[in-house]
């Protein structure tokens, strides 16, 4: 017999969903979408890999770059996360990488693309009409959708992973 889990959003998650709130732009403004949406799945990803740690005091004392976070966190925590989830957060840290090396790169938009013509390969939604690249209002909104679907999908991480943990602990105490 299968143990039904019941997830509830738990403190940490409140605090994640509110700096989404926060700080994900509206607007048309690309970069500052991909640069704020980047930054925002990076704390996700490093809450995901301090929780299991021991001592994660001691990851304050490296730089760990964004790719290894990603790599780390699915090491950890992909055995219990939505599979789409970790191409997604490759394809927007691409974009953030474009845009890392070049202001006004003229990929930009084909790597934004990309990053919304995966998500709809991988999580197709019920109404997910096909966007017009050279609709910068429509590609903006749809982009920042997009990154919020992931973001909530880290932060479901990570309730799934303290739920399953604190479950665990109940059965030792």
């Amino acid at each position: 017999m299968t143990e039904k889990i019941t997830l509830k959003i738990d403190s940490e998650a409140e605090i994640r969903i509110e700096r989404v709130r926060k700080h994900l732009p509206t607007g048309n403004d690309l970069g500052l979408i991909t640069l704020k949406g980047n930054l925002l799945a990076e704390e996700a990803l490093e809450d995901l890999i301090r929780f299991y740690c021991r001592q994660p005091e001691h990851l304050d004392r490296i730089e760990i770059r964004f790719q290894v976070k990603a790599k780390l966190a699915q090491a950890l925590a992909g055995h219990i996360v939505w599979t789409g989830l970790w191409p997604l957060i490759d394809a927007l840290n691409a974009v953030r990488n474009n845009l890392a090396h070049k202001l006004d790169s003229p990929k930009l938009i084909d790597k934004v693309m990309r990053f919304l013509n995966l998500r709809r390969e991988l999580a197709p939604l019920l109404f997910d009409p096909a966007i017009n690249p050279n609709d910068w209002g429509a590609v903006a909104e749809r982009f920042r959708s997009d990154i919020s679907l992931l973001l909530s999908q880290l932060t479901g991480a990570g309730m799934m992973v303290r739920t399953l943990e604190a479950r665990a602990q109940e059965k030792t105490e």
